[in-house]
């Protein structure tokens, strides 16, 4: 849930500079609102240690690739 308003945060300061994509927002903000209901039903139905791998395994990927590029 936390999701939605940093993004809102970050698109205001980047609208500072004047680089932001509205249509893009938009999308990223609407899509975001089926996640946060979807995830949140599933939270209660997924085991806690099946979440906390899959997190990490995230994590980990996202590391990596941020380390390659």
């Amino acid at each position: 849930m936390h999701a939605v308003p940093l993004t809102l945060v970050a698109a205001t300061g980047h609208s500072f500079l004047g680089n932001v994509n509205g249509w893009l927002l938009a999308s990223l903000l609407i899509g975001s609102i089926p996640g946060i209901i979807l995830g949140s039903l599933a939270s209660g139905r997924v085991d806690e240690n099946l979440v906390r791998y899959a997190l990490a395994a995230m994590l980990a990927v996202s590391a990596i690739k941020m380390i390659a590029a």
